[in-house]
């Protein structure tokens, strides 16, 4: 029985070493980590630390990629054209694509009209 209660004593205080959240003193400062590329320390508590800095150095730097990596994406039109986004040099001049069928009917327009003044009937 006086083992058990040796052994329950230094449970207990293994348990509150682990338990503990004093700066210096904590759980994380008593427990060994190996080393990570990048990082300093040997101790969870040193590497989360070092980890932090590392970020708050570095969130500049992730920002400007998220602001870049944001403005093209929004740049990219997924599965529809946004109204007024396309231009002649875009459209084909082939013989009944849009650009000339839009082009041969303008101009017939415009000599629909000139013959309507002269009072002559047009057919197209």
């Amino acid at each position: 029985m006086v083992l058990f209660n040796q052994l329950t004593v230094h449970l207990n205080a293994a348990k509150a070493i682990f338990d503990a959240t004093t700066d210096s003193a904590s759980g994380a400062d008593n427990v060994a980590a190996t080393a990570i590329a990048g990082l300093t320390g040997a101790t969870v508590q040193a590497l989360l630390e070092a980890l932090k800095v590392k970020l708050d150095t570095d969130v500049g730097t992730l920002t400007a990629a998220d602001a870049a990596l944001t403005a093209s994406i929004a740049a990219v039109v997924l599965g529809q054209i946004p109204d007024d986004s396309l231009t002649d040099a875009k459209l084909s001049t082939a013989a009944g694509a849009i650009l000339n069928v839009v082009a041969t009917h303008t101009s017939d327009t415009a000599d629909m009209k000139f013959l309507a003044f002269r009072g002559v009937r047009y057919i197209g």
